[in-house]
């Protein structure tokens, strides 16, 4: 993920996969750069296809608007796309965001339909390296 440019890449050796706009960390909730790998996958969480990389940080406070009044277990960061809208029960979406600003809690966040891409290519182990 390039914080720079608001990318996410997939790459297999050196072929690219997969290369999706998304929005990291804004003030005061950067998204940590390093070099990590995906610790657990959560097809059916509250964000939905989640890929979990990072228990690296303190655990991040209750926030009435999110699903489950909390970000992730264990305060980890993630790559996952928008939540539910807790009123029509239906997945958000916000192409006019992603990858235009940063306004995540420090998670790498995507469009819905590619998150479903990266979570189904990616496996337990995949690198992760944010910079």
């Amino acid at each position: 993920m390039d914080l720079k440019t608001q990318r996410l890449t997939c790459w297999e050796g050196n072929k690219l996969v997969y290369s999706f706009p998304c929005s990291s960390g804004r003030d005061g909730r950067l998204t940590p750069t390093g070099t990590y790998q995906v610790e657990e996958k959560m097809a059916n969480w509250g964000w939905k296809d989640t890929l979990d990389f990072c228990d690296c940080g303190p655990t991040m406070p209750f926030k009435a608007d999110h699903r489950k009044g909390e970000l992730f277990p264990r305060g980890n960061w993630a790559i996952h796309g928008w939540p539910k809208d807790e009123t029509t029960n239906k997945w958000l979406d916000s192409p006019d965001l992603v990858g235009k600003q940063r306004f995540s809690d420090g998670c790498v966040e995507l469009l819905r339909s590619d998150d479903k891409k990266v979570y189904d290519w990616a496996s337990i182990g995949t690198p992760v390296i944010i910079r």
